[in-house]
């Protein structure tokens, strides 16, 4: 039996399991593909494009909206984690605090922009990176779809 000195600790830092990366790749893949099966119905039903003559259209553009609009939603997330919109939220947050005065009391909002930015450093990002590689993919096949319905 190991001495609890020599048990391996989970540190703070340590990297994510394989087993979460492949739940979230099967969860970001079942995501991208209700949302391109949902933009082939709408150019199927809605903009009446027949399915039958123009199957490399309507795959192409339902795979390459799909994954360039997650692709979008994946930087927006990247862009938050690096801190652009920082100031806006703690600003929202501090005029929510000010004008709500027995909200300032419970607060956990530093008193200054810098200990904010300092807090939210020290926080641990998730880069979603399984979500950045299967919008990739999907727009990959699109545009290969896209160029095959020309």
């Amino acid at each position: 039996m190991a001495s609890p000195a020599q048990e391996k600790k989970q540190s703070i830092g340590e990297s994510r399991s394989f087993k979460s990366y492949v739940i979230e790749t099967i969860v970001t893949f079942l995501f991208i593909s209700v949302v391109c099966f949902s933009l082939a119905l709408v150019d199927v039903f809605v903009r009446r494009i027949s399915f039958e003559i123009e199957t490399f259209r309507v795959l192409g553009d339902a795979f390459g909206v799909s994954g360039l609009f997650c692709f979008s939603l994946w930087m927006l997330v990247w862009l938050s984690d690096e801190g652009a919109f920082d100031m806006i939220v703690y600003g929202v947050r501090k005029v929510f605090n000010v004008t709500f005065q027995h909200m300032m009391l419970n607060s956990s909002l530093p008193d200054s922009y810098v200990d904010y930015v300092a807090m939210r450093r020290a926080k641990k990002h998730n880069r979603h990176y399984p979500f950045f590689f299967v919008s990739l993919l999907f727009f990959a096949i699109g545009l290969v779809l896209s160029f095959c319905a020309l």
